[in-house]
Formats: C-alpha cells, sequence, structure tokens
C-alpha cells in the first residue's frame, strides 16, 4: 500500500477519534479525564505497535533528537487541549476538522524551508484549495 493510501486511513482515523471527542465532550465528561484515558491508551497501543513489529530496539537518542522529541511533545500537548476545547465549542466537528487540515499547509511550507522539498502546480493549487475552504468555513 503507498503512502498516499495509508495517509487516507490516517485521515479517516482522526475524522472518527474528533468526532468521538466531541461526542464525549458533550456528553459532559471532563477534557481533562477524555484526554487521560483515550491517550494512556494510545501510549500503550503504540508501545505493544513497536515492540511486535518493530522487534522491540530502543535506540540511544542524541542530543539533538531528544529536543526534537522534547518539541513533538509539547506540540502535541498543546494540539490536544486545542482540539479537544475546539470541539467541545464548535457548532460542528466538521469546522474543526477542516481547519485542523491547514496543519499540511504549515507542514509544506516548513518542508519546503528546513528538509528542501520541492512542491508542483498541482500540490500549490490543492493547498490553496485548503486555505479558500477553511477560510470560507470560518467566516
Amino acid at each position: 500500500m503507498n503512502w498516499f493510501w495509508i495517509a487516507s486511513i490516517g485521515a479517516f482515523g482522526i475524522a472518527i477519534h474528533q468526532f468521538s471527542l466531541a461526542k464525549l465532550a458533550r456528553f459532559g465528561i471532563p477534557i481533562n479525564l477524555i484526554n487521560l484515558i483515550i491517550y494512556v491508551g494510545v501510549a500503550i497501543l503504540l508501545g505493544v505497535y513497536y515492540y511486535v513489529f518493530k522487534q522491540g530496539e530502543i535506540p540511544q537518542f542524541k542530543e539533538k533528537e531528544i529536543l526534537w522529541l522534547s518539541i513533538g511533545a509539547i506540540s502535541i500537548f498543546v494540539a490536544i487541549i486545542a482540539i479537544l476545547e475546539s470541539l467541545e465549542k464548535a457548532a460542528n466537528p466538521g469546522y474543526v476538522g477542516v481547519i485542523l487540515s491547514t496543519s499540511g499547509i504549515i507542514l509544506t511550507i516548513l518542508s519546503l524551508i528546513y528538509l528542501n522539498s520541492s512542491i508542483d502546480l498541482v500540490k500549490g493549487l490543492g493547498i490553496t484549495f485548503v486555505l479558500i475552504g477553511a477560510i470560507c468555513l470560518s467566516l
């Protein structure tokens, strides 16, 4: 299976995840408890996945890698809190999903600058359409 289909499965998973978070928040379950239960479960599942499919080898991390692991952990913490708060307040969880899709634009720009990635006309048009859609939904 190529990267596009694997990423599409991930996108579907994120959509279902966001919908379930919105539903849980509307049931009145505290956001911090939702976070705790879901992400502890995810941490356990990722540990099992890593051990089973990656033969459980844990690399020795260098200082620079530890810095980026910390940046990744802090950024996902902020993202989780922001997503849960916005899902609780949004009229439709789909609106939140569309705004979150703009992260692909940020990722593309960072990749162009720091990872020397390239972009063609079709991908540029796709980014433009995502941005226009996000702006239209936020009006």
